[in-house]
């Protein structure tokens, strides 16, 4: 009845909800400069990944690889060739819940590899990409220049406008 009769009334009361609830959604995501926003029980499992792998080449995104192969890359202290320091229970845990909230299992049909370049998700979200040399960590930032911040969504000026 009252809609009817105060149309506006009803518009101004849907507007208000649809700011709140984006607000809302804001402050319950953490975002780093560059990158999609993380839920704030993510943030911390983020922060860890980050500052133990972007150390030595930038942060791959979770979605690239399956999750089995994140557990893999957590648990192994050989990292392609290098050693790393082992990650404590706690971090290890943090670590792992971010990845695993943000990767895809494997299908029975993908292999376990670690490789990226070979990996169902990465093939799935880059179906035009093909790689003349073995890729490397690295190997993302010829066409992901912010990739040493964690951005993938910036792209080259060759990619940028490509169909």
């Amino acid at each position: 009845m009252i809609a009817r009769r105060f149309p506006w009334l009803l518009s101004l009361l849907i507007c208000g909800c649809l700011l709140l609830g984006s607000g809302l959604e804001r402050s319950l995501a953490r975002t780093l400069p560059g990158i999609d926003p993380v839920p704030e029980r993510f943030a911390l499992g983020q922060q860890l990944y980050l500052e133990a792998c972007a150390r030595c080449h930038p942060g791959l995104p979770p979605e690239v690889l399956p999750t089995q192969a994140w557990q893999i890359l957590l648990r192994e202290p050989d990292h392609f060739g290098a050693t790393l320091p082992p990650l404590d229970a706690a971090s290890r845990t943090t670590i792992g819940n971010y990845l695993k909230a943000f990767s895809q299992p494997a299908d029975e049909k993908e292999s376990k590899s670690l490789l990226v370049a070979r990996s169902r998700s990465f093939r799935s979200l880059h179906p035009r990409v093909s790689f003349r040399e073995p890729a490397h960590a690295t190997t993302c930032v010829s066409c992901h220049p912010g990739a040493p911040r964690f951005d993938y969504r910036t792209l080259s000026p060759a990619w940028e406008n490509s169909p």
